[in-house]
């Protein structure tokens, strides 16, 4: 199924495609990251599809803002041990990225 608003793919499809695709590195946003909840998405549909992604990678990089730090959405994507480098900016919570620091995930402040 294509996405109009981003011109991406999702489904059955998509799934199987990527199953066949390995990567170096994955860069992925994400509606909500938490160290309880862990990575969150907020669009039923694109779910799967999104954990397909974060299984070809290699290394995952998180790219998510302030707003999305402590955030939980309704789907659960995957743990934060899945992560290896959260990019974020210097309004994200100081609290959070010291506990994200202490598990072993690389946090760029951009």
């Amino acid at each position: 199924m294509l996405r109009n608003t981003e011109l991406s793919f999702i489904g059955h499809i998509t799934e199987q495609a990527l199953s066949e695709v390995r990567a170096d590195k994955v860069f992925m946003g994400a509606r909500g990251v938490s160290l309880e909840h862990g990575l969150t998405n907020d669009y039923l549909q694109e779910t799967m599809t999104d954990r397909a992604i974060l299984r070809i990678g290699r290394e995952v990089v998180i790219v998510a803002d302030h707003t999305k730090i402590n955030r939980v959405a309704t789907a659960f994507l995957a743990s934060v041990e899945k992560i290896h480098t959260l990019v974020t900016d210097k309004d994200a919570d100081k609290e959070f990225v010291k506990a994200i620091k202490k598990q072993n995930i690389n946090v760029i402040l951009a």
